[in-house]
């Protein structure tokens, strides 16, 4: 998986998750707080970093203690300056390029292979349910994930609202809400109907069709 589409999942679940605390994630929530954080103080200018400790969980979710990892990445990829005095840091000065799509920026970072076993079997389920509704089983199929890796993804995929399971039809179906939000229960059931390929290929028309109209 490539960065760029790395960061913009570790974002869509870092925001369903908010300060919800999950034991099984930890380097992939650190890269969707980094993007958040990015997003949020582009064009601004200097922030006092207490300030910024004290109002970044309610603001952005981001845990106080969690901050110094976000700006060390931030530092890194030169998204943020720090003003130090002695090791305290004062103040952060922003530098989020304009022009750059911030998902590919902190994407430069962080590759797939640094994440746990959890946060890769979640990239790649949320990668499939990004695209369509999925039957469970084949989408075990295709990501290689076992039962019990499923059972805890979906599971924390339900707390933070990105992943909804359904029974339709006799068949499990999983979807993500953060990405079909409208008449979800129907498409479900046209899914479990006609299979996945097919509903995938009307929501390509559909997408293909929406575009040619905005243009």
């Amino acid at each position: 998986m490539e960065g760029k589409k790395l960061i913009e999942l570790a974002h869509d679940i870092q925001t369903g998750l908010g300060s919800i605390d999950v034991p099984d994630f930890d380097q992939m929530r650190i890269m969707g707080m980094a993007a958040i954080l990015a997003i949020h103080i582009r064009g601004l200018g200097e922030i006092d970093y207490e300030l910024l400790r004290k109002v970044s969980d309610h603001y952005f979710s981001i845990p106080s203690f969690a901050l110094k990892d976000v700006v060390t990445v931030l530092v890194e990829i030169e998204y943020i300056q720090i003003v130090k005095k002695g090791s305290k840091i004062i103040s952060i000065i922003p530098d989020v390029p304009r022009f750059k799509d911030v998902h590919e920026g902190v994407g430069d970072y962080f590759s797939f292979s640094d994440l746990n076993e959890h946060e890769q079997g979640t990239l790649l389920i949320l990668s499939e349910l990004q695209n369509k509704p999925e039957n469970t089983h084949k989408l075990q199929h295709v990501t290689g994930i076992d039962d019990d890796m499923l059972s805890r993804c979906v599971d924390i995929g339900k707390s933070g609202h990105y992943i909804k399971p359904f029974r339709a039809r006799g068949k499990d179906i999983l979807a993500s809400p953060f990405y079909f939000a409208d008449n979800l229960d129907s498409l479900v059931d046209i899914t479990a109907k006609i299979g996945a390929t097919d509903i995938q290929k009307v929501l390509d028309i559909v997408k293909i069709t929406k575009v040619g109209h905005y243009q």
